[in-house]
């Protein structure tokens, strides 16, 4: 009887690791190239014989600092910055904490076309010019990296293109953020600004996972209440305190990231190989068929996000913006 057990045992793990290999290939090659995608972005760059830049962020950061003596590390009012000293000091303290930043500096911007990119940050931090604010402002963005235009330039972000058609935009976009806190940028500059056009970019991939981080920031929750403003615009001295620390803090872990961080360009054999290794990790631990059980059989759903939460900030925009009779 063990013996037929050990048997059946081993089919079945034959039978499923057939079938995980079978899903793997039918999977599209462009599904594929994603495991190791800079592997593969290296490979077209070289084929196509593009200019590309293997170095680390915190390095870019580094060897750029000694040329351009304007620029500083963004700040962001997200989850990944509130482990900075200076953040929980400020909510500690019931201190502001700036929307983004820096102020009037250059900062730098992610690679996924393996070329980093320095954008201009305006008067109040975000990612603009201070030319446009000169004249009437026709529409703002809010949102997170869609609308901040996360690894583009100023230029060829959506308010870029817009600008391009003539449509005078500030992008007030900051990355890795929610609901919460583009309602606070609409209440904080958007009776200052009154523009005609707010567009608020949503992306369901993680913006109600920010949500369930900024409802429990007390500066942020406080926005629900449609008198709440702090005056932002006329907070600078303040904001400009914080994000000195904030830029202290993060040179620090840009420099200590930094250390015993050779780069190392591999040749295109070396990087197969890397996508070999991979593939072959995902079939071992049944990537494919995990994820038609949780997805497709099981339809499982994450359940703890907060809708009616954030169907109420949505229509807090939508009453804010009527104040001035904008769209």
């Amino acid at each position: 009887m063990i013996k037929i057990l050990k048997i059946t045992f081993i089919y079945i793990i034959i039978i499923i690791y057939s079938l995980e290999v079978l899903l793997f290939f039918t999977i599209p090659d462009e599904q594929k190239s994603m495991v190791q995608i800079k592997n593969e972005r290296i490979k077209i760059a070289k084929n196509k014989n593009l200019k590309y830049d293997l170095r680390s962020p915190e390095q870019f950061y580094l060897d750029q600092k000694k040329i351009n003596n304007n620029l500083a590390p963004v700040f962001l009012y997200a989850k990944h910055f509130s482990s900075f000293k200076v953040f929980k000091e400020a909510n500690a303290n019931k201190k502001i904490i700036p929307f983004r930043g820096p102020i009037n500096q250059n900062s730098i911007s992610c690679a996924e076309d393996l070329n980093y990119k320095i954008i201009e940050n305006d008067k109040y931090g975000f990612k603009n010019s201070n030319k446009n604010y000169e004249k009437k402002i026709n529409t703002i963005l809010l949102g997170d990296s869609y609308a901040e235009g996360l690894c583009v330039n100023n230029e060829n972000d959506i308010a870029g293109n817009l600008k391009k058609n003539k449509i005078n935009t500030i992008n007030f976009g900051v990355t890795g953020t929610g609901p919460l806190v583009s309602l606070a940028i609409l209440r904080e500059f958007g009776s200052d600004l009154k523009p005609k056009n707010i567009f608020y970019l949503y992306f369901e991939g993680n913006d109600l996972d920010d949500l369930n981080f900024e409802k429990n920031e007390t500066n942020l929750n406080n926005y629900l209440n449609p008198n709440y403003k702090i005056n932002y615009i006329n907070k600078y001295d303040e904001i400009k305190i914080f994000l000195k620390k904030a830029n202290q803090e993060s040179e620090k872990l840009i420099t200590n990231l930094n250390l015993n961080k050779p780069v190392l360009e591999k040749n295109i054999k070396s990087n197969m190989l890397d996508n070999f290794i991979a593939h072959l990790k995902d079939i071992a631990e049944l990537s494919n068929l995990k994820n038609i059980v949780r997805f497709s059989i099981l339809k499982r759903q994450i359940n703890n996000y907060d809708l009616d939460l954030f169907y109420k900030v949505v229509e807090k925009m939508k009453l804010e913006s009527e104040k001035w009779n904008g769209n």
